[in-house]
């Protein structure tokens, strides 16, 4: 978690003073958005990374089919 978003989370819990129902809402379901948005970004990234390992299992397997002449 970012340091800034993390600073934030960390505001609200702690906030004694709290903000008026509307406000705190708010607060709350930007940070929850924030968070969500760079755990999908997360996801993009380990698919990409997937999808780059299959392509290159694809490469071997293929490789080694021209080896055993494809048996």
């Amino acid at each position: 978690m970012p340091a800034e978003l993390r600073g934030r989370v960390e505001e609200l819990m702690l906030n004694e003073e709290e903000p008026a129902g509307d406000e705190w809402e708010k607060e709350w379901k930007e940070a929850a958005g924030e968070l969500e948005t760079i755990g999908i970004r997360e996801q993009i990234t380990g698919y990409k990374h997937q999808e780059g390992k299959m392509k290159e299992v694809a490469k071997l397997a293929k490789r080694l089919s021209e080896l055993t002449g494809g048996k």
